[in-house]
């Protein structure tokens, strides 16, 4: 079946946004400035938001490409944690990495050493901005955007090149 107008403009949305939006601001973060808490809470913002633009392509798109957002790398969940915590303050809801805002940092926090987390093993030796886990734990958020922004790289690339099969 032919790719319809429709499913290339949302493409095509997600790639504007994925190159203009989210990797510039991850990239700055990450490049430029780890210890800026603002630039931090911007790449988790923007980065959140990439999977609004999957999504709606995806159910354009059916089939297969539906279930591809199960595929997320748990670190999308922190990185959204962080988004919604920025926007509302406090988060009520069960199931947070983070409570609240103030649970995203630039200064570490004690204990910091290694550990496991759902999406990796860390260990932390340098400054950055860190996010305080309800475990007790801080995590430097560098790593988990990183995640992130490569799965949405790579959707994009996978999507891009199934769709042109199509065409």
């Amino acid at each position: 079946m032919p790719i319809t107008d429709q499913q290339k403009e949302f493409l095509n949305n997600f790639k504007e946004y994925l190159e203009t939006v989210a990797i510039p601001t991850v990239d700055e973060f990450l490049n430029y400035d780890t210890n800026n808490l603002r630039r931090a809470r911007l790449a988790c913002i923007v980065l959140a938001h990439a999977r609004d633009y999957v999504k709606i392509l995806y159910a354009s798109l059916g089939g297969s490409y539906k279930s591809r957002l199960d595929q997320l790398p748990d670190a999308y969940n922190l990185i959204n944690d962080i988004c919604d915590a920025t926007k509302h303050s406090i988060l009520r809801s069960q199931n947070r990495n983070i409570t609240k805002a103030s649970d995203v940092s630039y200064h570490p926090h004690e204990g910091l050493g290694m550990f496991d987390a759902p999406f990796g093993s860390f260990t932390f030796n340098n400054e950055g901005v860190y996010a305080m886990l309800q475990n007790g734990k801080s995590i430097l958020i560098s790593e988990p955007l990183k995640q992130v922004v490569r799965f949405f790289i790579n959707e994009l690339e996978y999507t891009e090149s199934t769709i042109l099969m199509k065409t």
